[in-house]
């Protein structure tokens, strides 16, 4: 047998990588489209790197895990590595020690993260909140800056050490289901670990409140199909104020940093406020209550199938499936708590940072502080209190034209050296595998494109591209969702949709798993879906086979 070699990878000759030394021109590297499929400003792009990077390495250390993940901005794209952390000869007995401490804490992550990680996230959010941002000193103000960027990485930090449950134990059970039931159950094993519950669902129930709200107003008709966005605010006043305090802190642009949060902006709500009020839709607590008794229907069913099974094995099946289940409200809930609001409070310490810039000249806009990095926000700070006021449009200006000339190619999936061999089997890699998606191969035919199966059903209808946060409202009732990546703020679109077809992701992606929770038919991580099928187009999905069929 031929060992195999590592083997460079061919990019095309409109993304050229400048290295920033030969090692890392030997590495192999990645990018994640499933969180991250545009290209990102300066600041976002260092948020990425300090505090989720950061956050993560340290739950590695904590698992005893032999990696850490080192991050690179190539052409206004982020891209990740591995380095491992112990001689050659010692990687394969530390992985397996980390392994075997991951899977040993799974029992124990929900009660953490219930008793102990998110009562700490939560004070984090109130120390954010309680801050007077307008009216601190410019030294307060940079003082807080910095803090904001240790309480973020401590928040990915409490991220990384519930991620473990949250992309394994539903890959888990989906092993051990397809061992008793056969692969022909695939798909019916992520069913079974729909949560009772969660904040993207709660808030969904809200946003349905609103629009029921505005359908019982006045003119609630007109208001719907032809009233103004200010309109539907005057209308919906205190209830539209109280929903965006309590549920609006998040943000879709792909950071979660560079974006305006809903409490913000609040468009997108008010976008699917009308959407719901224009199709009349359902309580959507009723129609999660009806999937529910549907899953504890086939759970029930499972659970008779296994009778005659050692006790040990129905023990085994009924841990799995609570750790599951477990995982499925877990990604929605720290998603809500950390991943959005933890990175949206630290943007607004950022835009009043940007505030004081604009004011003293510094930079012409507020937003133009994305543009900087963290060290030259400190510093232009720091020269607002010294009366050094530099001007940095200049800079601005060039790193807005060469994110505009990046933001139209699409970055490369990966870079660098493919490694002669990937990671070794585990749970836990099959887990991210089934998180963020396997590679896709399309065929000759242009009328299809293959996707991940990823939720019951097969519909017809019109293809809406959506790709991003700014276009919620181009989605009608009953049309197809079809994106690059989803994450929690685009959940309510899933009330609307009829299907959902994304570029990225795999079977148990935040897409995939809101789409069952819906149960709308979803296939994901296409790679080609918003380049192949054109908006307006009609088009069939057939979530069990993973098929997007174009009709026209």
């Amino acid at each position: 047998m031929v060992d195999a070699k590592p083997d460079p990878i061919a990019l095309p000759a409109d993304f050229p990588v400048e290295w920033d030394s030969p090692e890392d021109a030997g590495r192999f590297w990645s990018r994640d489209p499933t969180h991250f499929p545009s290209s990102l400003p300066l600041l976002a792009l260092e948020f990425v790197s300090r505090c989720q990077g950061g956050g993560m390495n340290r739950a590695f250390e904590h698992y005893g895990r032999p990696i850490r993940m080192h991050r690179i901005r190539v052409n206004c794209y982020i891209y990740n590595t591995v380095r491992t952390v112990v001689p050659p000869a010692e990687i394969a007995a530390a992985a397996r020690e980390g392994e075997q401490n991951t899977l040993e804490a799974w029992p124990e992550i929900w009660d953490r993260w219930e008793t102990e990680w998110m009562p700490e996230v939560q004070a984090h959010l109130s120390w954010w909140e309680n801050f007077d941002l307008p009216g601190a000193s410019v030294t307060s103000l940079r003082d807080h800056l910095s803090e904001s960027i240790e309480r973020s990485v401590r928040c990915w930090h409490m991220h990384f050490l519930l991620a473990p449950l949250i992309t394994g134990a539903g890959s888990a059970f989906m092993d051990l289901y397809t061992d008793l039931f056969g692969e022909g159950q695939y798909l019916e094993a992520p069913g079974l670990t729909l949560a009772e519950d969660n904040k993207s669902l709660e808030t969904d129930r809200e946003l349905w409140k609103l629009s029921q709200r505005l359908r019982n107003a006045d003119d609630g008709a007109v208001l719907v199909e032809s009233g103004s966005d200010d309109d539907l605010r005057n209308e919906l006043g205190r209830s539209l104020d109280d929903f965006l305090l309590k549920y609006g802190h998040r943000s879709g642009d792909g950071s979660g940093f560079a974006g305006l949060s809903w409490f913000e902006n609040p468009d997108p709500v008010l976008a699917m406020v009308r959407a719901y009020g224009r199709s009349d839709s359902p309580d959507p607590a009723e129609e999660h209550a009806s999937l529910i008794i549907e899953r504890d229907r086939v759970i029930a069913i499972a659970r008779g199938n296994l009778e005659g099974y050692p006790q040990e094995v129905r023990d085994q099946f009924d841990k799995a499936l609570l750790v599951a289940q477990q995982s499925s409200r877990l990604q929605e809930d720290h998603a809500f708590w950390i991943d959005q609001q933890s990175l949206v409070r630290t943007h607004y310490v950022a835009t009043e940072a940007g505030r004081r810039l604009a004011g003293a000249g510094v930079i012409d806009d507020p937003a133009d502080v994305f543009h900087l990095s963290f060290e030259e926000v400190l510093n232009a700070l720091d020269g607002l209190m010294s009366g050094d006021t530099d001007d940095k449009s200049d800079v601005i200006r060039d790193r807005v034209a060469d994110l505009e000339y990046w933001s139209q190619i699409q970055g490369h999936l990966e870079i660098g050296v493919r490694p002669a061999n990937g990671p070794p089997e585990s749970v836990s890699s099959r887990g991210l595998t089934r998180f963020i998606g396997d590679g896709i191969t399309q065929g000759d035919d242009p009328s299809l494109v293959n996707g991940n199966p990823a939720s019951h059903g097969s519909v017809e209808g019109i293809a809406r591209i959506v790709k991003n946060i700014s276009e919620f409202g181009r989605l009608s009732p009953g049309e197809i969702l079809v994106a690059p990546t989803t994450s929690p703020p685009w959940t309510p679109l899933f009330h609307v949709a009829a299907a959902v077809v994304t570029d990225a992701g795999g079977v148990l992606s935040h897409c995939a798993v809101v789409a069952r929770e819906y149960g709308i038919p979803a296939i994901v991580g296409t790679g080609v879906g918003t380049a192949r099928i054109k908006d307006g187009q009609r088009i069939r999905v057939d979530g069990d086979a993973g098929v997007i069929r174009i009709l026209d």
